[in-house]
């Protein structure tokens, strides 16, 4: 994996997120209702989705490579919980050398992360409000 240095000296960060090394998401695969009892079926519901499926967590740098990816978890995983799973994997990634300044971009569904990981989280909208003209772009 390329050190923050390179990716800046090639011009190739991500442009709201400059200083984000790469992004972390996890993909919901939907799939047929799995056969058995039902309390093996619940573990692959997915409360979010209302589907049944399987959840992949990958990560990408920003030239669009995948830079990483777990294994398959049932659907019902809370996302936070696949990367708590992986979490020395992500740590030996954002690993930092002195000139270089780190930073693991997620989503809303990664909220409790920074306890563990430094970590960005895109804003979000207020609560029957608009989100200002600043805030829109997650600068």
């Amino acid at each position: 994996m390329p050190t923050m240095e390179a990716l800046r000296e090639h011009g190739t960060t991500f442009r709201n997120y400059p200083y984000a090394k790469y992004a972390t998401d996890v993909k919901f695969q939907p799939s047929h209702r799995p056969s058995g009892r039902f309390g093996e079926q619940k573990h692959y519901f997915s409360g979010k989705h209302k589907l049944y499926g399987l959840k992949i967590e990958a990560s990408v740098s920003a030239q669009g490579l995948l830079v990483d990816m777990g294994p398959h978890e049932p659907g019902s995983v809370a996302d936070l919980t696949m990367f708590r799973k992986r979490l020395d994997v992500h740590v030996t990634n954002l690993k930092k050398t002195p000139t270089e300044a780190t930073v693991n971009d997620n989503d809303k569904g990664y909220y409790g992360l920074t306890e563990s990981v430094r970590a960005i989280h895109p804003k979000k909208r207020p609560l029957f409000g608009a989100i200002k003209y600043t805030m829109a772009f997650n600068d």
